[in-house]
């Protein structure tokens, strides 16, 4: 499930922390790429061999990463939606885009979303998306 924070995104200054700290060499920066580059390795494993077990360890493994990327990546409002989505049945969370506000991505247990969005849409400003996965991909029809 997807829920918009009720927060507006502030991606740019997110990526010009990031960029900033990448043009001064910051070592630690660095491994947290590889640490988040691993993850898209392992998450695409995951994903090829359906196994929704390494899928939700994976993102649980990635979540600190990002958040360590910069430290506005997380709004305290971000982390109370986390916390109250993996106390009623979500595996694991993934911020999306630059973070900042915006939405967060759940990955919730089998038969806990409609937990996971009870517990989220409670919470002033929360809306909770309707999304779906598109099969067929972008289609362009020229003509």
């Amino acid at each position: 499930m997807i829920c918009y924070t009720g927060e507006p995104r502030l991606s740019g200054i997110n990526n010009w922390e990031i960029f900033k700290r990448h043009i001064d060499g910051d070592a630690d920066l660095f491994v947290l790429f590889e640490h988040i580059r691993d993850s898209a390795l392992h998450m695409r494993d995951a994903l090829l061999a359906n196994d929704w077990m390494r899928v939700a360890e994976t993102m649980r493994a990635a979540y600190p990463n990002r958040k360590r990327l910069a430290p506005t990546i997380t709004t305290p409002q971000m982390d109370l939606l986390v916390e109250k989505a993996l106390v009623s049945g979500a595996e694991a969370a993934k911020v999306c885009g630059a973070g900042g506000g915006g939405c967060v991505a759940f990955l919730c247990a089998e038969g806990r979303k409609q937990d996971v969005e009870r517990a989220l849409a409670a919470e002033p400003g929360t809306e909770i998306l309707n999304w779906q996965v598109s099969r067929d991909g972008l289609v362009v029809e020229e003509g």
